[in-house]
Parts: C-alpha cells; structure tokens; sequence
C-alpha cells in the first residue's frame, strides 16, 4: 500500500468535519468553507463587508510556496479583494493578539489609503 498509494494527513473536528486536509487537495472542502464563514463572516477586508457565501477561501501561504489547504491557513475574501492580494496591492498579516478576537489574519495595504 505505501509503495502504490499516496497518504494524507486529515484532522478532524469533534463533529468529523476536517479541518487539516494537508497538501494532496488544493482546494479548501465544503466543511472548511463552512468553519471558514462561521469565523470570518465577510470578507475580511478592512471596510468590504460583503457576505462571506459570496467570497472565495484564500491561502495565506499560497498553494504553489507549499501552502497547505488548512483552515487555520485560510481567510475569506471577495472576489475584487482575492485579486488585489494576488496583484500585491494587499497583503495578509497575522492579527495582533486581541484584534477582533476571531480571526487570526488581516488584510493590510503596503500603500496607505489603498484598501477600497
């Protein structure tokens, strides 16, 4: 079996619904997109507030540097606000302690006022 087959590291919930899925899938599940929205709400640009059903899961370390498909890795954004990150315009951080107390990154502009 371990000469032929690939392993995967899953860590579950205590409900069962996975959490950790490692580096085989890139994409993020249905259950982490729900574990997703239960924490993040919108997207989590400063200001956007658009429902987070409508956005899209990013990784914080992108998927092609190694990125795993973790829910702790991810963060919603919308579409425009997905975009802007990849293009450079905004960067994810890690929230200092005590922020907003939910989420654990934030999305923040090199360039001042940029964020829209």
């Amino acid at each position: 079996m371990f000469c032929n087959d690939s392993l995967q590291l899953l860590i579950e919930d205590e409900r069962g619904n996975p959490l950790k899925l490692g580096r085989e899938h890139r994409l993020f599940s249905p259950h982490q997109r729900r574990v997703l929205l239960a924490r993040d709400r919108t997207c989590r640009a400063p200001g956007c507030g658009l429902p987070g059903g409508w956005c899209e899961a990013h990784h914080v370390t992108p998927w092609s540097r190694g990125g795993p498909s973790d829910v702790d890795q991810g963060i919603l954004l919308c579409s425009f606000h997905h975009h802007e990150v990849h293009e450079g315009r905004l960067s994810i951080e890690a929230s200092p302690p005590g922020s907003d107390g939910h989420a654990p990154w934030r999305v923040v502009s090199p360039i001042p006022g940029w964020i829209r």
